[in-house]
């Protein structure tokens, strides 16, 4: 199936299932809220069906940049708030004065 046709079937059990929350808020019947977990299910079952589809045509376009950002590989958070190298390597104007000061000293030895 096409991802039109997928998401226009997502949207039944979406709107059945925020009606079956709204019982289960005013107390609705049991027979209702045991269907609550069924409808979950079959959303989540169209939903992964989404989600292979854009994997595999993401894997088939091999370049990262055309790839969509979703399909890069996951790091963690501190993964993800590392510096570059050359912004690791970069020193503040302050520091580069400092070291203009102490240049490393050359000395000659007398034979």
């Amino acid at each position: 199936k096409k991802e039109e046709e997928l998401l226009k079937q997502l949207e039944d059990p979406k709107l059945e299932l925020s009606q079956l929350r709204t019982t289960k808020a005013a107390g609705g019947v049991a027979s209702k809220l045991s269907k609550i977990e069924l409808v979950c299910q079959s959303i989540t079952c169209v939903l992964a069906i989404i989600n292979q589809t854009q994997c595999t045509a993401g894997n088939s376009s091999r370049v990262r940049s055309l790839s969509q950002e979703d399909l890069w590989s996951k790091k963690t958070h501190a993964m993800c708030c590392w510096l570059n190298k050359h912004k690791e390597n970069l020193k503040t104007k302050k520091q580069q004065q400092k070291e203009g000061l102490y240049s490393p000293l050359k000395y000659k030895v007398k034979a």
